[in-house]
């Protein structure tokens, strides 16, 4: 084997876009996991009859992916978007050389988080009907003209709040029919791509530990326009050793997302 690449550039130019809005990318890949078919033999399914349960002839593949970035205002508004069910997307990743985008992605996790000495940072996980495809790279090398915007953890809580996680998830699983539609067959995966993704019910989860114990039922994380709707599922009391400070946990749990002036979580 012989190489042909003699030189790559490395990937600090590099960007994603969530959603239309850039990034500051930390990590993120695609994937396409392929599950060949169980029958024995070769059986080709009834193409016209859709309630058959044999899996295709030459299988199914699904198609996921994941990214995480450190929070700027241009990742706080995307995440913002994507916190409500069934909500679609883009997702576009650019090493600084090449780029990659996935379409009509779906939340299956979204989590945010705030520490002490560090950057609001934020991952999601997402599943797609349709695979990975190349994108030009060459609007996508400007990752260094969005570190002034990055959002510091003081931003972010009120008083006496230390650090807190917010998460998000909803059940997304794949739907196939009788059908082998090919979508990667020039990458040499002859495996039918789902349908349609059927999307469940939503959660939220807030956890936060603060110094004191809680006076008040609304935590603020950042400044003031996402609310999350939760009830205390959960309380506990921590002493970290004879040089940290105790701290009061808490957990809440939501299933509903809104926008009116009463709930129990506001980023902003």
């Amino acid at each position: 084997m012989t190489d042909t690449i003699t030189t790559l550039r490395l990937g600090y130019g590099g960007l994603a876009e969530v959603a239309g809005n850039p990034v500051l990318v930390t990590s993120g890949s695609f994937e396409n996991s392929v599950t060949p078919a169980y029958t024995s033999g070769y059986l080709m399914p009834n193409d016209t009859t859709s309630r058959s349960r044999i899996l295709h002839s030459d299988g199914t593949v699904t198609h996921s992916g994941n990214v995480g970035f450190d929070l700027t205002d241009d990742g706080l508004s995307a995440v913002k978007g994507l916190m409500k069910r069934n909500e679609r997307f883009t997702v576009k990743l650019c090493d600084g050389e090449y780029g990659k985008r996935m379409t009509d992605c779906a939340v299956n996790s979204l989590a945010l988080s705030g520490n002490p000495s560090g950057y609001m940072t934020a991952s999601i996980a997402f599943s797609s009907v349709n695979p990975p495809t190349d994108v030009s790279a060459s609007s996508m090398n400007r990752r260094d003209s969005f570190i002034s915007s990055t959002i510091p953890y003081w931003w972010s809580g009120n008083s006496y709040v230390r650090d807190w996680n917010i998460s998000f998830s909803q059940t997304v699983s794949p739907r196939f029919g009788n059908k082998n539609v090919y979508k990667m067959q020039d990458d040499g995966i002859l495996a039918s791509s789902p349908l349609y993704l059927f999307v469940g019910e939503i959660s939220c989860t807030l956890d936060f530990t603060t110094f004191c114990p809680l006076v008040t039922d609304t935590v603020y994380i950042a400044t003031t326009s996402f609310k999350v709707v939760g009830r205390t599922s959960g309380t506990g009391y921590t002493i970290g050793g004879l040089e940290d400070l105790p701290a009061y946990k808490y957990s809440i749990v939501s299933h509903a997302v809104g926008y009116n002036n009463n709930n129990m979580l506001t980023i902003g």
